[in-house]
């Protein structure tokens, strides 16, 4: 019979193993979380809500509330944001149930538009697509998953569709193995998307599904594209001969400070310079008073000055003096709050403030630990960052950072040029933003 020292450190290592795979190394996408934000920063915001991180972890059911650390915790969250534009409204409760739902490792809640009365009609949640991109259309499919498991919509509504989707052969047909099996390869192959493979693989959804298309001006629609699209290479080779040109023009009138600034720039659009590094860029020319900016870079430097194996040896160091001081009931909320996050009942800002909780109702100091306190602060600031307010004030810094290094006509000229450009070269893309 093992004793009872023998069963302290097999308690400490399945502690450790589990918090370790679910929790701590959850970093992992949490450091890539920056990544893919500068990368759906830098190519269009719609591919954000989608690729947040946590593609992959299963979502359930979970029991995960009470206390940890003598602070109170509960399931699921919502920010206090939200919970601001909402409070008052008739149907306060049932929006805060729904976007506590939405709020999963798969999306978050980007906005919400109240109208100005109060309303008492239905609620529609429009997720962002983002086509022909695996890991949105996973997300996306786990999102519509969670919100039909739990009975939160009463209809989904489908683009791309016309008329009612009857699914219950398919979910009556026997051998659900093999309809998996079907659906799995239809998705590989893009031939369907996300939220069509998470109802094809549920046989319980009950919402009916409705395509919401108009089919003439959808049709309208394809055929414009089809015939721009013959025209594309064409225009393709036109824009670059025309980009080489005002290259050479601005190698030869730019002012020495301009031209670096507008080689960050152009290095930016073409997806050569990091989002960070051009917003750094321009911050150091037209510095921003704006939160949302200032936010982004302390958390950009947090995360250029990590040191991810002293962050994982610390992480080691204070998981093996925490569950040391634990008992039994202590020990279950630990894994509690580790299943609560991933399972996204918890954000990393939230998962973190409960941790530090924990650590120091057991003495453990955290500040004993730099490089995890940093790491600490990093993902909880991460967690904070408005990036549709990033991405409308870096366009304004980028025209005052420009302009103000542009001294002569011709030097304006150039740069106006440039923009121009980029934007005849994101329209022959198909790349375009309402905004552009």
């Amino acid at each position: 019979m093992p004793s009872k020292g023998t069963n302290r450190l097999l308690g400490i290592l399945l502690v450790f193993i589990f918090f370790i795979s679910n929790s701590l190394l959850a970093y992992s996408p949490e450091t890539n979380f920056w990544a893919d934000r500068q990368k759906s920063l830098k190519d269009k915001a719609t591919i954000e809500l989608a690729r947040l991180p946590g593609a992959g972890v299963p979502l359930g059911p979970s029991s995960f509330g009470g206390s940890v650390g003598g602070k109170a915790v509960s399931s699921p969250s919502l920010s206090p944001s939200m919970a601001q534009k909402i409070k008052g409204l008739k149907q306060e409760a049932t929006l805060t149930g729904l976007l506590s739902s939405l709020n999963t490792p798969f999306g978050r809640v980007q906005g919400i538009s109240i109208p100005k009365e109060n309303f008492t009609g239905p609620i529609v949640v429009h997720l962002q697509d983002v086509h022909m991109n695996s890991e949105a259309q996973t997300n996306l499919g786990e999102m519509t998953k969670t919100l039909v498991g739990k009975n939160q919509v009463g209809m989904v509504a489908l683009e791309g569709a016309f008329s009612a989707y009857d699914f219950s052969a398919i979910h009556q047909f026997p051998y659900q193995e093999a309809v998996k099996d079907v659906a799995d390869y239809f998705f590989r192959t893009q031939e369907i998307s996300g939220p069509i493979h998470a109802i094809w693989t549920n046989p319980k959804t009950l919402a009916p599904i409705i395509g919401v298309d108009h089919a003439a001006y959808y049709d309208q629609n394809v055929e414009a594209y089809r015939a721009a699209a013959g025209l594309q290479k064409n225009h393709k080779e036109n824009l670059n001969v025309k980009g080489a040109r005002l290259s050479a023009e601005k190698a030869s009138q730019l002012n020495p400070a301009l031209s670096k600034l507008s080689a960050i720039v152009d290095g930016h659009r073409d997806g050569n310079v990091s989002f960070g590094a051009y917003v750094k860029a321009l911050n150091e020319t037209a510095s921003s008073q704006n939160s949302a900016i200032r936010d982004f870079l302390k958390a950009l430097d947090l995360e250029t000055n990590m040191n991810e194996a002293q962050v994982e040896k610390e992480r080691a160091q204070i998981i093996e003096r925490l569950v040391s001081k634990l008992d039994k009931k202590e020990m279950e909320d630990l894994l509690q709050l580790t299943a609560g996050f991933r399972l996204g009942n918890l954000n990393p800002a939230e998962f973190y403030e409960s941790l530090k909780h924990l650590c120091a109702a057991n003495g453990v100091t955290l500040n004993k630990y730099p490089a995890m306190t940093d790491f600490i602060r990093y993902v909880t600031l991460a967690e904070t960052i408005d990036v549709d307010a990033v991405i409308r004030e870096t366009r304004s810094m980028e025209e005052k950072a420009l302009m103000k290094l542009a001294f002569s006509n011709e030097e304006k000229g150039l740069i106006q040029k440039s923009r121009t450009l980029y934007l005849e070269k994101r329209l022959v893309d198909f790349a375009l933003t309402p905004e552009e």
